[in-house]
């Protein structure tokens, strides 16, 4: 893979079932310098005194998360909200739709100041861009 995410400082906000470890994994192997946290509150308190290039938002955290997406735009951080890759898949999907995922993410950051922006893809999956096994959940 090539690096795309050379350097970018991501940020992910995980709940309880997006799998962070590979999802992690697959950001690195993009070049990203990656910081995971388990809480909302710690997400606040990490973009407030850091300055991040994107972040991946557990989509599991509904409303808890609103307000931090909120502040994620405000400060013009691309994100991305995510429901995979999912603790109950198989390790080999697991790894696939993380590639897939920071891949989405590289993307995104790509607009840069393009007339799209991360509020426009925050909560779109596409079902045909998930792994089979993830299309029945």
């Amino acid at each position: 893979m090539e690096n795309r995410l050379s350097g970018k400082k991501i940020l992910i906000i995980k709940g309880s079932l997006l799998s962070d470890v590979e999802l992690r994994d697959a950001l690195v192997r993009l070049g990203a310098k990656v910081t995971v946290t388990n809480t909302v509150t710690m997400a606040f308190e990490l973009v407030g005194r850091k300055r991040f290039d994107g972040a991946v938002v557990d989509h599991g955290l509904h409303n808890e998360a609103f307000d931090l997406c909120t502040d994620l735009q405000a400060l013009d951080i691309p994100y991305i909200s995510a429901n995979a890759p999912h603790r109950l898949q198989g390790l080999d999907a697991r790894e696939r739709t993380a590639d897939a995922m920071a891949q989405r993410l590289a993307n995104l950051m790509d607009l840069g100041d393009a007339d799209v922006s991360a509020d426009d893809f925050a909560d779109y999956m596409p079902i045909d861009e998930l792994p089979p096994e993830m299309r029945a959940l």
